[in-house]
């Protein structure tokens, strides 16, 4: 079964919490018996000195007795202890109050002779049963009586109870156990409501990743924090906006593949079909058998581009390095478009003035651009029209561009020019063979090598394409 943050937060706070407690009170409750038992030890002390030095100042007065009881008993009450004296075999002769009323003391009874061998040595405590004499655990301070002359003639005995000791220590138990439930309860509700801030961003990525996968990329998360939270926030919705752009790409490009195969499938089949049913007469065959043929190539024309095109988005295309000019690849692609530059009476201008634009880059590719850059100029170059070629070199860049006049492109639609399968001439009156990929490959192999490519229009006047590229010393294989 999993487990909630929430639960985790509290049970490892919990612990955390009950661990420290136990050994806070541990420690504590230990270093407050051990100062109570001091504080004990040292007031029993004190007060048995004093008794004893009042015995041997009163000894051998006529009321000795009368008086030294009398200390006994005031001094017993304020401390709440019991005193008594003995003579030296350990039998009771003088007592406070107290010692008659306390039932753990029997007054008949001696100090047993292993306790009187200790305190013979001196002054004497302990905590325990003196030798047997209690039968509950006492704090003891002894002291010897002696007279004036030196002779020992007696011991005082100060007891107190250990259980007074043991309450203390019991109560000061209980008001930690308060106040350690008192803190849990407070560390619940924060770690509650600390959790729940947390795990909010969390539950929404969690709905909007479930939304992704149903293919709903509208869901965002909203959060203001500035922690590793808000940045996963943010880098999530980051991640739906470039998810949600490429399912449409996706589309679009399913779209427009489908667009682009149907409709030349649908005109050779249309009339492939005329011709063998003899609705398109013997005399017009080789016509209408001519634009299948033309449709043919343009869907070869397609299916080479696409896998172009795959290879280079998906990096199997083999990258070869090689030093060449650039300007000698344009003047080379020119020449593949004499007859169509004739056909149309369009005039060249710069071919021959070009510098020469030294290159690190795959030949092959970048005979590519340049080709595709050149057929879409005269393409769209009217007749007696004019395409005009320029190359700049410098220390950081070199760069080329490719001008042609003619009707241009609206500036609505520059941003799009160079997206897979975009035409700007939707109705075909001037682009009859083009995939619509050739821009888009252009781009892509520019980028490949770093480079930029970009298009400037002006509404009937001209339409540049002009691309750069790092200068030899900049490119790394």
């Amino acid at each position: 079964m999993r487990k909630s943050l929430i639960f985790k937060y509290f049970a490892t706070f919990s612990s955390i919490i009950l661990i420290s407690f136990t050994f806070f009170a541990v420690v504590l409750l230990t270093q407050f018996n051990s100062f109570l038992s001091k504080q004990k030890a040292t007031l029993l002390s004190y007060n048995a000195e004093i008794i004893s030095s009042l015995g041997t100042q009163l000894i051998g007065a006529s009321d000795y007795s009368r008086n030294i009881e009398t200390t006994m008993s005031a001094v017993a009450h304020s401390i709440g202890s019991a005193i008594f004296i003995t003579d030296t075999e350990g039998n009771i002769y003088i007592y406070s109050s107290n010692a008659i009323n306390d039932q753990n003391i029997d007054l008949n009874s001696h100090i047993p002779e292993n306790a009187l061998n200790r305190i013979k040595n001196g002054p004497y405590t302990e905590t325990g049963f003196l030798g047997g004499f209690f039968h509950d655990i006492y704090y003891t301070a002894a002291r010897g009586i002696y007279d004036q002359s030196g002779v020992h003639v007696g011991y005082v005995f100060v007891c107190t109870q250990a259980t007074d000791l043991k309450i203390m220590v019991s109560e000061m138990l209980r008001m930690i156990t308060i106040a350690f439930l008192i803190v849990l309860s407070v560390v619940f509700i924060a770690v509650y409501v600390v959790t729940m801030r947390m795990v909010r961003p969390l539950k929404q990525m969690s709905y909007a990743a479930g939304c992704m996968a149903r293919g709903d990329f509208s869901k965002r998360i909203e959060t203001g924090r500035q922690d590793e939270i808000g940045r996963l926030a943010e880098a999530f919705n980051h991640m739906t906006v470039a998810l949600e752009s490429l399912e449409r790409m996706r589309r679009s490009f399913v779209a427009n593949v489908s667009h682009e195969l149907k409709t030349p499938m649908t005109t050779i089949g249309g009339f492939i079909d005329g011709i063998l049913d003899g609705t398109i007469p013997q005399s017009k065959q080789k016509e209408y058998l001519a634009i299948v043929s033309q449709e043919i190539t343009r869907l070869s024309r397609m299916v080479v581009s696409m896998l172009s095109l795959s290879k280079l988005e998906s990096g199997e295309m083999v990258v070869n390095y090689t030093q060449f000019d650039l300007a000698e690849v344009a003047r080379q692609v020119a020449l593949t478009f004499l007859q169509r530059i004739s056909e149309k009476n369009i005039e060249v201008v710069g071919l021959d003035q070009l510098p020469a634009v030294p290159v690190q880059a795959d030949a092959d590719l970048m005979h590519q651009v340049v080709y595709n850059l050149f057929d879409n100029a005269v393409k769209f170059t009217p007749e007696s029209g004019t395409i005009m070629v320029k190359a700049e070199v410098s220390a950081f860049n070199v760069s080329m561009s490719i001008r042609n006049t003619g009707k241009g492109i609206r500036q609505r639609e520059l941003p799009l020019v160079f997206d897979r399968f975009y035409k700007t001439d939707k109705s075909r009156s001037v682009d009859k063979t083009g995939t619509g990929l050739g821009l888009y490959i252009t781009k892509t192999i520019i980028g490949i090598f770093r480079g930029t490519i970009s298009v400037n229009s002006v509404e009937d006047e001209y339409t540049e394409f002009k691309f750069t590229l790092p200068a030899n010393n900049n490119i790394e294989e």
